[in-house]
This record gives C-alpha cells, structure tokens and sequence, in this order.
C-alpha cells in the first residue's frame, strides 16, 4: 500500500495522540484514512448506521464488505484499518517466517501493519472479536501479499481472535449491488420529511399487498393515486422496509422494482443479507 507521508517513530506518536486505531463505536479512528493514501483506484467515505461516524475505505471490495456487515444483525461494532501495535509483535513473526517486515520505501522504518476489518459480534449470547482481511483474488497471487497476510493471521492467533479472509467469490454481483442499493434506505432519516401518520398508513398497506412476484413500481403507483399523499411515497416507504428486512426477499437476485420480487422459501431475518454461496465461513461467521 502506497503512502502520502513516510513513517517515523515521530509520526506514529502523533497518529497514537490523535487516537488513530483507539475507541469503539463512533469514537473509533482508524489508522490509516482516504487522505492517506494516493488517489488510486475507489477510495470513499460512507457514514455508517451502527457507529454513527464516518467510515473509511480503500477499495470496493472493501465498500461491499462494510455494507454487508451492516446488513448483519450479529455485528456490533465495526473497526476498519485496525492496527497490529506493538510493532515489535509484527516484526518478530516476520522474523520467524523468515521475510521482510514491510518498510517505509523512503525512511525504511517499519510501517504500521493494519487488518482491513474488526468486528464485534454477538454470537451464542456473548460479544467476540473477529479480523477479517478482504482482498481481491488477484493480489493473493501475489507472493508478497500472501506473507503480509500470513503475519496478519500470526499476530491474531497470538490474540486468541479468529482471522478471516473475503474476496469477491463470496459475494455475487446481484448481493452487492442489492446490499449498496438498499443501504441509504437503511437509515431511520431515509423518511425524513414524511408525515409519521403517513408512514403508518403506508406501511400497513404495503405489508397487507407485497408479497412474491408483486411488482413494487405498480403497487406503489397505484398506492400514490389511490390515497392523498406526494408521488413516491409508496416507493420510498417499500424501500425503507426492504433494507430493514420487512420481506424474506432473495438477494441472490437483483431488485429492481420494475421486475416481481423473488421471494426465499423460508422467511428469514434481516441479518440474512448475507453471501451464501462461496464462503461457507463467512455465511455462518456474519449471519
């Protein structure tokens, strides 16, 4: 990972003042953030619904991830860019795999290692910690990166915290784009401006007449003209209760409110916005 500043013991002093990679919750601040690291590829910012701050991510996958993990009703708390500290942990399992810790290119001072994700779960009743490193397929072809991820896993098994990879085979395109789609519906200020009485009404009408192959634009059309409220009303209200899982619908599919919706065949929570194809770990890890 490129770097707009060179590390020194002074810089990690002051990102340690700044409370980089300290608090939980909204009082989190990660290690590294987007001004960081040089504009390459996606970098983006996303107020997140869990912690009430502003998250930071490096990547698409990264996005999706973070989406999903929102989507999850076991995750708690949500830490991107948490760093391994003391470094000397991360140098002494470089040492003892026999490669190069990484090094700044131009102070050659050891960088600061980070796990792009730790999550707070409640699993079998109690709080667990899990680290999840997202990568994309291709960079684990990479020799270099498999080291890097090689002492990541080290230095949490010394942790006693599981260590988890995702790539992008355990998540379908249809899930991602649904999950991106859905999330700013997500949000309680989603209906902002909307007459509590209204959204009442709405939603007893929608909950009575959506149910599988019911095509959502029409409903919603039909509801718009048949009572006195503004036009998209009715679509804005079915969104809000399709992110917050109102209907057991079948995210493998994409959802369009221009086709019916795909229904599964067992009614399920809202935590089930989850992959369930390729990662069997992570199904069962977020769900």
């Amino acid at each position: 990972m490129r770097l707009k500043v060179h590390i020194t013991q002074e810089l990690i002093d002051k990102f340690l003042r700044q409370g980089r990679g300290q608090g939980e919750l909204g009082r989190y601040f990660p290690w590294w953030t987007v001004f960081d690291i040089p504009s390459k590829g996606l970098r983006t910012r996303v107020r997140g619904i869990k912690t009430g701050r502003t998250h930071h991510f490096l990547s698409l996958l990264e996005l999706t991830f973070f989406f999903l993990a929102e989507f999850s009703d076991s995750v708690l708390d949500i830490r991107e860019q948490f760093p391994l500290l003391p470094q000397r942990e991360t140098l002494a399992h470089a040492n003892q795999l026999g490669i190069k810790h990484p090094v700044d290119p131009v102070t050659r001072f050891p960088i600061v290692m980070t796990t792009d994700f730790l999550l707070t779960m409640q699993l079998g009743g109690r709080d667990v910690l899990q680290a999840w490193s997202v990568k994309y397929l291709k960079d684990l072809r990479n020799r270099r990166t498999l080291d890097k991820e090689e002492v990541q896993r080290r230095w949490w098994e010394s942790k006693h915290i599981p260590w988890k990879l995702f790539t992008e085979k355990d998540v379908t395109p249809a899930q991602a784009l649904n999950v991106r789609f859905l999330f700013p519906y997500k949000k309680p200020r989603a209906l902002k401006g909307l007459p509590s009485d209204v959204i009442r009404h709405t939603t007893e009408y929608l909950r009575e007449h959506v149910g599988p192959n019911v095509i959502l634009r029409e409903l919603c059309a039909n509801y718009d003209q048949r009572y006195p409220v503004e036009e998209g009303t009715g679509l804005l209200v079915a969104r809000h209760l399709l992110a917050n899982g109102h209907w057991p619908i079948d995210i493998s599919h994409r959802i369009s409110p221009h086709e019916p919706l795909r229904f599964r065949p067992q009614p399920l929570m809202p935590r089930r916005l989850l992959p369930h194809g390729a990662s069997q770990q992570f199904h069962t890890s977020l769900a």
